[in-house]
């Protein structure tokens, strides 16, 4: 037995520190992100779940979540990657993020940009943007796992939403055509302008050559 076995037989074991090879091996999988000179900070961590649940399968699974959070975050900060496999990183969303908002879409997740995806009550995913019978729709399997494989990748998204109002994209789209409208197609030929703006134009470049003509 490892080092890493019998600190957790010592913790979750019986009163003699025992635990059978199947449950040694479950709670083994279910601390896997948790290092080993962490345990027992975590078992002291995990206390504060103790009168909500009295399992010790249950106690577990939500103390390794919320400590998943902290280092996660932690890490995320930091631009450092933190999951290293689809399935681990789809349990914690659905369960950390469960009632509320996951992640903004992005290039590559199926979905366009401003697309907000989020976690209902019973860990299913919907996409905020789509309304089905009164409820945001319902992402399908397929979508899911593209999801979840798009967030592998990009794990800064995880928990970052940004809302953009219809009056944001409007205002945005208008500065860009604006831009778009200064510039002629060709940039050799003159640029058009009214008679008013070429009387102005006159006017300054008048004053700026008289000003000259003084300090001269």
């Amino acid at each position: 037995m490892s080092e890493r076995e019998q600190i957790i037989c010592e913790l979750y074991g019986d009163s003699r520190g025992f635990l059978t090879p199947a449950r040694l091996a479950k709670y083994s999988l279910l601390l896997k992100n948790v290092a080993t000179n962490e345990l027992i900070n975590f078992s002291v961590f995990a206390e504060k779940y103790r009168k909500e649940y009295q399992n010790t399968d249950a106690l577990l699974f939500r103390a390794t979540m919320e400590w998943s959070k902290i280092v996660f975050l932690k890490m995320r900060e930091k631009g450092l990657r933190f999951f290293n496999d689809v399935d681990t990183l789809a349990a914690f969303c659905k369960e950390i993020y469960r009632g509320t908002r996951l992640c903004n879409s992005g290039t590559g997740s199926g979905f366009l940009e401003s697309t907000i995806i989020s976690v209902d009550a019973n860990g299913v995913l919907r996409n905020e943007c789509v309304l089905e019978n009164g409820v945001f729709q319902r992402l399908t399997s397929d979508e899911e796992t593209h999801l979840f494989e798009y967030l592998l990748e990009h794990q800064e998204k995880i928990g970052v939403v940004k809302i953009k109002t219809r009056e944001s994209e409007v205002k945005q789209a208008q500065i860009a055509a604006n831009n778009t409208n200064l510039l002629p197609a060709d940039p050799d030929a003159p640029i058009e302008m009214s008679d008013e703006a070429r009387a102005r134009l006159r006017l300054g470049l008048s004053a700026i050559a008289a000003n000259i003509a003084k300090r001269a």
